[in-house]
């Protein structure tokens, strides 16, 4: 799977509208970890991460409910999801894909991932949280990770376009830059809409996220963070990925929606 590939959520979010807590974030809602790995973390108190969603082994905790989860697994060499020169910047009317058959390491996508939860009680309650994940095969200085959710699927399989047609306007992508070893990350949070005036390269910026579990400064509504040390995956092809190659990723929808798409 290339580098830049995105990971297709095609269902529409509900609109839940409650004013989170003071203080609150999506990276402490108390329902999914976001600590840089993948495993299911007991020093770090909530009872989910990607391993217990896709693994087992874990019990969905009460005081949540999981609306929706996707995992993508990585395709052998020759490798047919690889993108063709596209941006996200281009509509997906234009989007390509092709076959690769020696993708390089550090553009190769192993897995990517998502899920959506609505925690019943906490500082989130009823708010719809995603969480986003992906790996790549080798880590080589700063890792960047994009991610869509479309209001419509858009899927290639082979060589040629993208199916699906072109964008729809709220159309929002999820752009996560780590840096130092995983243990800084930007995200940012954009909107397709080529009309609006405040449009650059027709995507509007939302807000500016911050590292899980850091202090700010950002959007206490939208966070990311990478692997500060070598992660086993515990599925196929169950490599060990070096620093900064696996990023994940939180929004707090809700939020989003009511905040920045009235």
């Amino acid at each position: 799977m290339a580098m830049g590939a995105s990971l297709v959520v095609t269902a529409l979010v509900p609109g839940v509208l409650r004013v989170s807590a003071a203080g609150a974030d999506v990276g402490n809602a108390g329902i999914f970890e976001l600590d840089g790995n993948v495993a299911q973390d007991s020093a770090t108190q909530p009872p989910y991460d990607w391993s217990c969603l896709f693994n087992g082994g874990c019990t969905q905790p009460s005081s949540s409910t999981l609306i929706s989860s996707a995992f993508s697994n990585d395709s052998p060499t020759p490798d047919t999801t690889y993108f063709s020169p596209t941006k996200d910047i281009v509509d997906t009317s234009s989007w390509s894909c092709t076959t690769q058959n020696t993708p390089l390491a550090k553009d190769d996508i192993q897995n990517a991932y998502a899920a959506a939860f609505v925690p019943s009680s906490g500082p989130k309650a009823g708010h719809v949280l995603a969480y986003f994940g992906e790996e790549r095969a080798s880590s080589n200085g700063d890792s960047f990770a994009g991610f869509w959710v479309f209001q419509h699927p858009h899927n290639c399989s082979g060589t040629g376009a993208f199916s699906g047609g072109g964008h729809d306007k709220g159309d929002l992508l999820l752009v996560s830059s780590y840096t130092n070893g995983g243990g800084s990350a930007t995200v940012q949070l954009y909107e397709w809409d080529p009309t609006n005036a405040a449009a650059v390269n027709n995507l509007v910026l939302l807000d500016d996220g911050f590292t899980c579990g850091a202090a700010g400064p950002g959007s206490p509504d939208i966070c990311g963070i990478a692997n500060s040390a070598p992660m086993l995956e515990p599925w196929a092809p169950n490599a060990t990925l070096p620093a900064n190659a696996f990023v994940e990723t939180g929004v707090d929808l809700t939020d989003e929606f009511r905040n920045n798409l009235n």
